[in-house]
């Protein structure tokens, strides 16, 4: 008496192929670096009426790492985020990511509490933020970067990028 259906033979083959991957040797940055290079004027973000293409989105990211690592010297630690959901928000994530840091989501429309305990444990070594939201961040002690301060920023040459996949992200 077999108590498996008939198609479970047939699904093994497939699941074995499945469960046989290997942890991928690039980061999420190197991924999305390979994309840009490959597809620069494919669309990249289509946000809130913003549109952003692959060639565009690594040169604001690009932009925001080189800051990162020459302003802040922000190279394998933690990274706050408080953005709301906009390309800001993506860029953020992937220039910290290129850093080699690991970034630590914070919701803006969170209580404050729960964003303040967070700030504190992670003992984060840079808030990157938009000036309206830091009222409720209880950021103080922290290094904080507004992203509109960023835009502001002259581009510089390239920075190395520096994380691997062994690295906190």
């Amino acid at each position: 008496m077999s108590l498996a259906p008939p198609t479970i033979p047939r699904q093994l083959p497939q699941q074995t192929r499945w469960n046989a991957t290997q942890p991928s040797a690039r980061t999420l940055y190197q991924v999305f670096d390979n994309q840009a290079r490959a597809t620069p004027n494919a669309v990249a973000i289509n946000c809130a009426g913003e549109t952003l293409t692959y060639a565009e989105l690594a040169t604001k990211v690009t932009r925001l790492g080189n800051v990162l690592q020459t302003g802040y010297a922000v190279h394998k630690g933690r990274v706050g985020i408080c953005l709301n959901r906009s390309a800001e928000l993506v860029i953020a994530v992937l220039a910290v990511l290129r850093t080699g840091s690991a970034y630590v989501p914070l919701d803006p429309h969170a209580p404050a509490d729960r964003n303040k305990f967070i700030i504190e444990d992670c003992k984060l070594d840079l808030l990157i933020t938009e000036n309206g939201l830091l009222h409720g961040l209880g950021a103080a002690g922290n290094i904080t970067l507004d992203v509109a301060d960023v835009a502001l920023c002259a581009d510089e040459d390239s920075t190395e990028v520096v994380g691997s996949p062994s690295d906190l992200a």
